[in-house]
């Protein structure tokens, strides 16, 4: 049989126009993206925080993360003109606490060959970038703030920012810190003071005694204007406007940490050394406890989210958890961190995308606060030493250029400051 070019012709035609018709049926059809679908854990804490979908700042955040390395340090504090010799003279950074415009920070050094503590504020105006022989470098240029050297004979036991203390004079930058006596019959205080302020219509130092109370840590309520200090066996409330002070009962157990809330409720979260957080409401009679969460050891360190349902709190075991407040159960553990024995402290930064804290082996974590997957480990810029132990502060924006754009990690360990970014 002979075909003809024609009907040859025709044949393939029809072919052509078979498999076309059966690629578009094939494109109607709705397929699965397989490209957006998330874990199964991943998608029940999301949606318990209230985010369905993880946004692209936050994977932009751990991906900055994961590339942290050291950029640049700094030499924090000289002799000042007039001083002998290593007098006041920084040892080594205990604690390190950034301001609401996240462009000055609040310090607290031991002192040399000395058992005086000193505060300090050190306002970070700029990073500034260079390119030296292909290497990134971080020039961080600090203006240093006035100084409170505490005597011997007190021991700053807390310390914190108190913002909106006057509203009036909503410019200055108020601090409270609590002091325990090392020896003797003087009473603890809490100190309230204004660092960076001259206007002589504001007061700049005013005390509360205690009594022969030991101090722990302390707190501030700015929406009430009260503070809360961590004795042994109670929180000792206070009353800036009145100065009226009272106490609250926490089962004869010292109060190491606590917290207030951030929005309006006088809700106070205290952590024990037994393991237990504490819930008290100002509001209910007796302000006796509404709820109660438990450690497997005593807790150090506490921070409420801006979703005041989630509490991170952290234990003298070194592990740290995120806890849903209204179910009492743990939804997040962070593990890895290091501790033996020290009240060591955490950071968020203020984006809630970032966790990091400093381990008792002088090693610095960070994880996603979402997935807890530990993003990076750095090592200590100094021989480790338990008496040397980092303190921390990542925040985005931090200064000129860091509002720009340029997130990082400040480290401080014994009287440098040292700087990480990419």
């Amino acid at each position: 049989m002979v075909l003809s070019s024609t009907s040859v012709a025709s044949s393939v035609s029809k072919k052509y126009k078979n498999e076309e018709e059966v690629r578009e049926k094939e494109a109607s059809i709705e397929k699965p993206t397989w490209q957006h679908s998330h874990n199964i854990t991943d998608k029940i804490f999301s949606t318990r925080l209230g985010q369905c979908q993880q946004t692209g700042q936050q994977r932009i955040a751990e991906s900055f993360v994961e590339g942290l390395r050291p950029c640049g340090s700094r030499k924090i504090l000289e002799p000042r003109s007039g001083e002998p010799v290593g007098y006041g003279l920084p040892y080594q950074m205990l604690n390190m606490k950034a301001n609401r415009d996240q462009n000055t920070l609040l310090c607290l050094w031991s002192l040399k060959d000395d058992r005086a503590r000193r505060i300090q504020l050190l306002h970070v105006e700029s990073f500034v970038r260079s390119h030296r022989k292909r290497r990134h470098k971080i020039e961080i240029n600090i203006r240093q703030g006035d100084t409170v050297i505490v005597q011997e004979c007190y021991q700053i036991t807390g310390l914190a920012w108190t913002p909106h203390l006057l509203t009036v004079y909503d410019h200055c930058d108020y601090i409270i810190y609590t002091t325990s006596p090392f020896m003797g019959n003087a009473d603890s205080l809490a100190v309230f003071r204004c660092l960076d302020c001259t206007d002589p219509r504001i007061f700049h130092c005013e005390d509360f005694k205690l009594g022969k109370n030991t101090t722990w840590c302390c707190g501030w309520n700015r929406h009430a204007k009260q503070f809360g200090v961590g004795s042994d066996g109670k929180v000792i409330m206070g009353d800036v406007d009145t100065r009226e002070t009272w106490e609250l009962p926490v089962d004869n157990s010292s109060v190491l940490s606590l917290v207030f809330s951030h929005q309006g409720s006088s809700i106070l979260y205290s952590g024990t050394r037994q393991g237990h957080v504490f819930t008290h409401d100002s509001r209910t009679p007796l302000h006796r406890c509404e709820n109660r969460l438990t450690h497997p050891s005593g807790i150090t360190c506490l921070h409420l989210m801006t979703d005041e349902n989630y509490l991170l709190a952290s234990d003298l075991t070194g592990e740290i958890r995120l806890w849903d407040v209204r179910q009492r159960a743990t939804v997040q553990r962070y593990e890895g961190n290091y501790n033996e024995n020290k009240l060591l402290p955490f950071h968020v930064d203020p984006s809630e995308t970032v966790l990091c804290a400093a381990g008792q082996d002088c090693y610095t974590r960070l994880w996603s606060l979402r997935t807890s997957r530990l993003l990076c480990t750095l090592p200590p810029p100094h021989p480790a030493s338990r008496s040397h132990i980092p303190t921390l502060c990542y925040f985005s924006p931090m200064g000129s250029v860091a509002a720009k754009g340029c997130p990082g990690l400040l480290l401080g360990m014994l009287d440098e400051l040292h700087y990480y970014s990419l």
